[in-house]
């Protein structure tokens, strides 16, 4: 298979855990397209075609060997040393999760996702709007001094294929855990942890000392309406906190929080657990690849590293 082939049917895939319709990605990717066309000759130079197919900007692919691709490196974390590793491996493609280069200056264009979420989740439209708003120019701004291509400058030099998959698999594990946690009806927030622990990668993890960690509420607390943010390509806006409060959310699920908005979910009295960031890009990496093994019909040799535990679910 070709990396172009296996891009695509990972992109593709991603869909299947977008909050958005099909209906809607289009509508979104059709206003892409409208607004290129209306772009001048000189304007249109700078402009990134890959906007006008891929829903999900985060995710791309760095460079093209054009070599099959049969044997792949998986790592949460691609930089310059595991693209060293995977050279001497003698892959053919390696796969991060964690933006690099292009993908990593356009993070902020997939918080769009997060506030899909949030409205699916009650909060209206306007004020999803403007929090998600403020939170993109603040991430954009946060980027922009970024040596953003170490990585993919070692790839070319290598002459390696290079691509990662982010939001395309987050989407995955964010619909999975909200799926999962439904189905296992948990009632307290202890509940969530035992829950979680029965999950591969969790249980993995959890034997390196790294368990899911309540950091708002205790394990007696009840559960309540649960808002799973492990989506939208990073932190939100401190702000949603009192928002997500109004309409009656009580449990936070993430794979990371900053301490001060620990504090803002604290005086909002919802309770907050952690989830191992780790382990839940591996299980969100470990969904995806399946699709892609399933939709090609191809088992590829599959090399796990850089945080990456790999567990297949086919049957």
């Amino acid at each position: 298979m070709k990396l172009n082939e296996f891009f695509e049917i990972g992109i593709k895939a991603g869909r299947d855990g977008d909050p958005r319709s099909n209906e809607e990605i289009e509508k979104f990717l059709n206003d892409k397209k409208e607004k290129f066309e209306a772009l001048s000759d000189e304007e249109k130079e700078y402009f990134d075609k890959d906007e006008l197919m891929n829903p999900y900007l985060d995710s791309a692919i760095y460079y093209n060997s054009g070599k099959d691709i049969k044997k792949i490196f998986v790592g949460i974390d691609t930089e310059v040393q595991e693209i060293l590793l995977a050279d001497k491996l003698g892959v053919d493609l390696i796969l991060g999760h964690h933006p690099e280069g292009k993908g990593l200056l356009k993070l902020w264009k997939v918080l769009e996702i997060h506030q899909e979420e949030l409205i699916k989740s009650g909060l209206p439209v306007n004020i999803a709007e403007r929090l998600v708003s403020e939170r993109e120019a603040e991430l954009e701004r946060g980027l922009h001094g970024q040596n953003y291509n170490r990585s993919v400058d070692a790839a070319k030099l290598l002459d390696l294929s290079f691509a990662n998959l982010h939001t395309v698999a987050d989407n995955l594990v964010n619909k999975y855990m909200i799926d999962y946690l439904e189905e296992k009806k948990v009632y307290k927030l202890k509940d969530i942890i035992k829950s979680v622990l029965e999950i591969k990668e969790y249980h993995e993890t959890a034997k390196n000392s790294l368990k899911p960690k309540i950091v708002a509420g205790t394990g007696e607390n009840r559960v309540g309406k649960i808002f799973v943010k492990f989506n939208g390509g990073t932190s939100g806006n401190k702000k949603m906190f009192k928002h997500l409060e109004n309409i009656g959310i009580s449990t936070f699920i993430c794979m990371h929080l900053p301490e001060d908005q620990i504090k803002e979910a604290k005086k909002c009295n919802i309770s907050v657990i952690v989830m191992p960031h780790m382990a839940s890009d591996s299980l969100g990496v470990n969904l995806l690849l399946d699709k892609i093994e399933e939709r090609s019909g191809i088992d590829f040799d599959i090399i796990a590293g850089s945080g990456f535990i790999r567990v297949s679910r086919r049957k």
